[in-house]
C-alpha cells in the first residue's frame, strides 16, 4: 500500500507550498484551534523546500530534523488513511458477522452479565458457572469466531489492520529519531513539536495540562517563524 519513494517526498498537498506574503497571515489571531496543525504543516513544508534547495552544499552528517519531519509526515498521512480504511472494513465485518465474536455469560450474584471474547476468559469463570454454561459458551464462541473469520477473509479487514500496524510502527520509529535530532533552526523545533502534538493529540481534544499549553506554544512558535520572513 505504501510507495517505495514516499519516505523521500512530501504528499501532493504539501509539496512545494510556501507561506503567503499577505498581511493577515502574520497575525497571531489567524492561528486557532481549527487550523493550528495545518498552518504549522504549511510553514514547515516551505522550510523543507528551502532545505532541499540547499542540500547540495550540506556537509556530511546526521539527517536534519526538517528532513526527518518530512519523512515522518508522509508516514503519518499514510497511517491516517489506512486507519480510516481499516475502521470502515471493521464496521463492514461487524455488520456481516452480526457483531463482534463475543459471548455473554450470566453469573450468579452479579447484577450485570459478562461479555467474554476468549476461551481463557471462559476458563477463568469456571468456578462461577456450571458445566452446561461453560460448554454452551465455548460452542457459541467457536461459532461466532468462525462467522467473523469468514467475513474478515472476504472483506480483508485483518490485512488492512496488519498494514496499519506496520505503518504505525514505522511512524513511531521516525518520530523518535526526529525528537532526538538536534535542531538547527526554530523551524526544526516547530517540526519536533508539531510531530509530537499531531501524534499524541491529533484532534486537539486533550483539555488537561500540558496539552493546551503545548498547542499554545506551537502557535506562538509558528507565528514567530512566519513573521521572520517579512
Amino acid at each position: 500500500m505504501a510507495d517505495s519513494d514516499t519516505s523521500r517526498t512530501l504528499p501532493s498537498d504539501t509539496r512545494g507550498k510556501t507561506v503567503s506574503n499577505s498581511g493577515p497571515l502574520v497575525s497571531r489571531k489567524s492561528i486557532n484551534g481549527r487550523n493550528l496543525y495545518a498552518v504549522a504543516r504549511s510553514l514547515l513544508a516551505s522550510r523543507t523546500a528551502e532545505l532541499r534547495e540547499q542540500r547540495a552544499d550540506r556537509p556530511p552528517g546526521p539527517t536534519p530534523a526538517a528532513e526527518l519531519w518530512q519523512n515522518w509526515l508522509v508516514l503519518h498521512r499514510q497511517c491516517e488513511r489506512v486507519t480510516r480504511f481499516q475502521q470502515k472494513l471493521e464496521g463492514q465485518v461487524v455488520a456481516a458477522a452480526g457483531g463482534f465474536p463475543v459471548v455473554t455469560l450470566v453469573i450468579p450474584d452479579r447484577e450485570q452479565p459478562i461479555n467474554v471474547n476468549s476461551f481463557a476468559e471462559i476458563e477463568r469463570l469456571k468456578p462461577q458457572v456450571n458445566t452446561e454454561q461453560l460448554m454452551e459458551a465455548r460452542s457459541e464462541l467457536r461459532r461466532r469466531r468462525r462467522i467473523w473469520k469468514d467475513a474478515d477473509k472476504k472483506l480483508g479487514h485483518s490485512a488492512a489492520l496488519a498494514v496499519e500496524r506496520d505503518l504505525s510502527l514505522q511512524e513511531g520509529i521516525v518520530a523518535r529519531v526526529l525528537w532526538l535530532a538536534e535542531p538547527n533552526s526554530l523551524a526544526e523545533v516547530i517540526a519536533k513539536l508539531h510531530c509530537l502534538l499531531a501524534m499524541q493529540d491529533p484532534g486537539m481534544r486533550h483539555k488537561q495540562m500540558p496539552w493546551p499549553e503545548l498547542r499554545t506554544i506551537l502557535g506562538d512558535l509558528v507565528h514567530i517563524e512566519r513573521r521572520r520572513s517579512y
